[in-house]
């Protein structure tokens, strides 16, 4: 019995088949590699990013510390409610026929806080009062705050006080109003020929010391220097 030979188009047509069936496969997994990313490529990517600035020092880290002068201009301030002017006034109410010459805030041997103000007289002579700097009472000068009163140191003082228009308390108004502070010292003394007041300003929030010196004839500002 004779067989019916198979068809001829029957083998190519599952060789194509499994041709098309290829070609599906490798199009999913290329669609796969472009969807995700690489790791490698992440790690660069986020590398790349500006870093965040490094946060500046707060104002109480860049502060200049109080050294011991300052503690101890804070210390003595916060103890003294009598101002330099009205130490100034006090002690003049005692010794009438005074000029000021001289006013400075200071401790006593205990400690307590005063002002120490140097009056001279018509002939150039001097006469010392402490002045407590929380109550404003005024008493005797202790012996070692006594000034030197040789004829020469009277006559600097003659001198001195006929040139000055501008009192002790004159002076540190002038150096406050340049200087904003707590006026703590005004001395008369000579400079270049001239009277001159110098005057320290103490600042109220760093308590550091500036020296204001002021013209005795006309109340200028002349100069300032802050201390280290």
């Amino acid at each position: 019995m004779n067989r019916t030979p198979s068809s001829p188009h029957r083998r190519p047509s599952r060789a194509l088949a499994a041709a098309l069936l290829a070609l599906v496969a490798l199009g999913a997994a290329g669609c796969s590699d472009g969807e995700e990313p690489e790791t490698g490529t992440a790690s660069g990517a986020s590398q790349s990013e500006t870093p965040s600035p490094t946060p500046s020092p707060s104002d109480q880290d860049t502060a200049t510390p109080m050294d011991d002068d300052a503690r101890e201009n804070q210390a003595l301030l916060a103890a003294t409610t009598v101002s330099l002017a009205e130490a100034v006034k006090a002690a003049g109410d005692d010794e009438p026929d005074g000029r000021p010459v001289a006013v400075e805030l200071g401790r006593t041997a205990r400690e307590a806080p005063h002002w120490t103000v140097t009056l001279a007289g018509e002939d150039g002579s001097a006469v010392v009062r402490q002045v407590d700097a929380a109550s404003g009472a005024v008493s005797d000068s202790s012996r070692g705050d006594e000034p030197d009163d040789e004829r020469e140191d009277r006559e600097e003082r003659q001198a001195l006080l006929k040139e000055a228009e501008t009192d002790a308390a004159g002076s540190a108004k002038a150096a406050t109003d340049r200087r904003p502070g707590t006026a703590v010292k005004a001395e008369l003394e000579e400079s270049d020929g001239s009277a001159m007041w110098q005057v320290e300003v103490v600042d109220q929030e760093t308590f550091r010391t500036t020296e204001v010196d002021v013209d005795a004839a006309d109340g200028r500002v002349l100069r300032e220097n802050t201390a280290d």
